[in-house]
C-alpha cells in the first residue's frame, strides 16, 4: 500500500510537515503516513584531522541526538492524539541525510517536508533528484486546508508535465482548479492543451517579466485562494542541479503555501 513520508528535520517545521501530511493523506485516501528523522551518525562538527574526539564531546552529541528524538517524538504524539484514524509509523535512522531521504521516497506516493531553511538542501536534493520522487514542501504555518483549491504554475516542458501528471489525485478530488500562465507569450491566453484532463480549471495569467517571478506565481495563487500549488522543478543539466531555474529557486527560497513539486 502506497504511504506518505513525513521527513522530521527539526520542531519548528515538524506541526506543519505532520499536518500536512495527514490533509494529503485524506485527500488522497491514504490511512498511513510514515515519519522519519534522519539523524547523523555521528557529530558533524567533528575534524578528525584537527583535533580529537573526547568522551566528553561524544556523551553531548549523544545527548544532543536524544534530546531531538525526543522532542519530535513528542510532537508526532501530540499530532497523532490530534488526528484519531490515521496511523503514522515512527523510524529514526542514522545516516547521511541525502542518500537516506532519496532511499525512502522512493517508495512513497508523496515526501513532506518543511519548506527552506526548516528543510535542509540535501533533503530536497534527495527527493526531487536523486529519487525523482513527488515533494511537498510546507511553510511554517500550519495549513487549515490543503488540496481543496488546486493551482498549476504552468511552463510548457517535461517537468510541468511530470509535475501535473504526479498532482492529478490532488487536482481530481479539488472542489477547485486554477491554472496559472505567463503573459510573455502575448496575445489571448487560453488553458494549455495538455492541462484538459484535470477537470474544470479557471484561467489566470500573471506578469512573467517580474523580478521575483516565484514570488509572484504564489501571490496570484493566494489571491485565487488555493491552499495548494502545483509546478515543475527546473533544471537545466545535472551538473547545476543545487541551481534550480529562477521560478523554481525563489518559491524554493520563498514558500507562501504548500507547493507540490515534480522533477
Amino acid at each position: 500500500m502506497q504511504t506518505i513520508l513525513a521527513v522530521l528535520n527539526g520542531t519548528a517545521a515538524a506541526p506543519a510537515v505532520l499536518t500536512a501530511a495527514g490533509l494529503a493523506a485524506a485527500r488522497l485516501g491514504l490511512a498511513s503516513i510514515e515519519v522519519v528523522h534522519v539523524r547523523p551518525p555521528a557529530d558533524p562538527s567533528f575534524m578528525p584531522s584537527e583535533e580529537a574526539m573526547t568522551p566528553a564531546r561524544a556523551a553531548a552529541f549523544a545527548a544532543d541526538v536524544a534530546a531531538q528524538t525526543a522532542a519530535l517524538r513528542a510532537v508526532v504524539a501530540a499530532w497523532q492524539a490530534a488526528a484519531p484514524g490515521m496511523t503514522a509509523a515512527w523510524r529514526e535512522i542514522a545516516g547521511a541525510e541525502r542518500k537516506t531521504v532519496a532511499g525512502e521516497s522512493r517508495g512513497a506516493a508523496l515526501t513532506v517536508l518543511g519548506a527552506p531553511p526548516d528543510a535542509p538542501a540535501e533533503a530536497i536534493t534527495a527527493t526531487l533528484f536523486d529519487a525523482a520522487a513527488t515533494v511537498l514542501l510546507v511553510p511554517p504555518a500550519v495549513p487549515a486546508s490543503l488540496g481543496a483549491h488546486v493551482a498549476v504554475a504552468w511552463k510548457p516542458g517535461a517537468a510541468a508535465e511530470r509535475a501535473v501528471e504526479a498532482a492529478l489525485p490532488f487536482l481530481r478530488a479539488a472542489a477547485r482548479r486554477t491554472v496559472l500562465v505567463g503573459n510573455e507569450a502575448g496575445g489571448a491566453p487560453a488553458l494549455p492543451a495538455a492541462l484538459s484532463g484535470i477537470g474544470a480549471a479557471d484561467l489566470r495569467t500573471f506578469d512573467a517579466a517580474v523580478p521575483d517571478l516565484g514570488a509572484a506565481i504564489q501571490r496570484v495563487a493566494l489571491e485565487a485562494g488555493a491552499d495548494l500549488l502545483v509546478t515543475g522543478a527546473y533544471s537545466h543539466t545535472r551538473m547545476f542541479e543545487r541551481i534550480l531555474g529562477g521560478a523554481t529557486r525563489e518559491i524554493l527560497h520563498g514558500v507562501m503555501l504548500p507547493v507540490l513539486m515534480r522533477h
